[in-house]
């Protein structure tokens, strides 16, 4: 598609090539593609497996960044190849709950409200968050500013709020967590 694609439907799915930015609203959003431009999206739930090459923009209850493929054909999963997924720009979202996989790089960012963010690929700048959860178990080269909640807190009351629904998401207990395997190589501010 050669331009700005204007989307409101129940399913999104983006198997091929937007030049162009991608606006609008779905109940389920897929993006396995390539877009060039920015992505503008109010949904229930976005699988990125794709590259952006601009600014990610989302509104919404799950935000997942390189997911794992799940009931897709062998072929499709070997076709991908091994390449990372890619947001060119930065990622701003106000969701319930966002993920960034391994294999998932950010060249500007994250600035990101919501329940709960969990970081294991790499972030090449800065983040910055506002929520109850929030996970480092990835690269971060920019500064991280982050304001979560209390660790004595659990999830589970939340998450039956969220069992009628089918959202593909497990929700951390409140608190930073700084994993092993994190690479932070800035400096790191938060409250709690």
């Amino acid at each position: 598609i050669h331009g700005t694609l204007f989307v409101l439907c129940q399913d999104l799915h983006i198997d091929g090539t937007v030049y162009g930015d991608v606006i609008g609203g779905a109940l389920r959003t897929e993006i396995n593609g390539q877009v060039y431009g920015n992505v503008y999206m109010l949904s229930s739930q976005m699988d990125v497996r794709g590259r952006v090459t601009k600014d990610l923009h989302f509104g919404g209850v799950v935000l997942r960044l390189n997911p794992p493929y799940e009931n897709v054909p062998t072929e499709m999963v070997e076709g991908a190849g091994s390449n990372p997924q890619w947001i060119g720009g930065s990622v701003k979202a106000f969701s319930l709950s966002t993920t960034v996989f391994e294999n998932c790089i950010i060249d500007d960012g994250i600035l990101n409200a919501g329940y709960q963010l969990v970081v294991q690929g790499d972030v090449r700048n800065e983040i910055t968050f506002w929520g109850s959860a929030f996970l480092i178990d990835g690269l971060v080269t920019g500064n991280v500013y982050a304001s979560v909640g209390n660790p004595d807190a659990e999830s589970h009351t939340l998450e039956t709020l969220l069992i009628p629904f089918k959202f593909d998401v497990h929700l951390l207990n409140p608190g930073l967590i700084i994993s092993e395997n994190a690479h932070l190589k800035a400096n790191l501010q938060y409250t709690g």
